[in-house]
């Protein structure tokens, strides 16, 4: 337990990989594209609808985020608990 607390205050195994930042720079690329091509596309209303979208998309995902790191720091302060308890 306590060399799992000693790598976590280091930061050791909390960081995402190399390749998952580039698997997201390779998404967000993508996904300008694919924006860029439905506003050529879409008519005042549709882009109106599309904004509306990605709006809606960004909450979810904010509120992911955030029941993530509650259920990280959750997880975390019941490691803190048990290493006390030993």
């Amino acid at each position: 337990m306590k060399d799992t607390m000693i790598k976590l205050w280091h930061g050791e195994g909390i960081t995402e990989s190399e390749h998952c930042r580039e698997r997201v720079r390779e998404l967000v690329k993508q996904l300008c594209q694919y924006e860029r091509e439905l506003h050529r596309q879409l008519d005042e209303k549709g882009r109106e609808l599309l904004e509306a979208l990605q709006d809606a998309h960004g909450e979810i995902a904010s509120l992911e985020k955030e029941e993530a790191f509650s259920h990280g720091m959750t997880m975390g302060l019941r490691l803190m608990a048990e290493a006390l308890e030993e």
